[in-house]
């Protein structure tokens, strides 16, 4: 019997060691990619679960020629969130069925003289080809470059959606 109390005792503690565990990074080829273009809308459908429910989350995003991107934010086919560029930055916040929606799309700069170790850092998944192209024009010193967003939506504060949008 103290021999099943005692595996019981460590089956309860790895248990416990794991929930304590950070939650591992997403990997960057299992986040969908968005490629805007100007005057086009990119989409990615994202069905999740929040509270026991299905949902399909989507994210539009509008490339701006010589403007500010347009992101959308869809949730059941419902438009639910909709702004430029800038305020994806801050946030965009709204609610549906009484319940807090937000957007949050973080830009990733690329500083000058950075090197293709820092830019698949910073945007993970970034074109091998033009990060190379990449590393040659930020060797001159040239000023930060924003090569993408990783935008990131919530329903009630649980995540609905991760999805990194690549600027080519």
């Amino acid at each position: 019997m103290n021999h099943k109390i005692q595996a019981l005792g460590a089956l309860l503690a790895a248990v416990v060691a794991v929930m304590a565990a950070p939650a591992q990074a997403q990997d960057a080829a299992a986040v969908p990619t968005l490629r805007p273009t100007p005057g086009k809308a990119a989409c990615v459908v994202v069905p999740t679960t929040v509270a026991d429910k299905a949902l399909r989350a989507e994210l539009c995003v509008t490339g701006g020629s010589f403007s500010h991107d347009v992101y959308q934010l869809k949730l059941d086919g419902a438009l639910v969130l909709k702004g430029i560029d800038d305020e994806t930055t801050k946030g965009l916040r709204g609610t549906r069925d009484g319940k807090a929606v937000t957007l949050v799309c973080a830009p990733q700069n690329i500083p000058p003289k950075a090197s293709a170790e820092d830019i698949q850092r910073i945007v993970p998944g970034y074109p091998a080809d033009k990060t190379k192209e990449l590393v040659e024009l930020m060797s001159s010193g040239f000023s930060s470059v924003e090569l993408g967003r990783q935008c990131k939506a919530s329903l009630d504060e649980a995540p609905v959606l991760t999805v990194q949008v690549l600027f080519e």
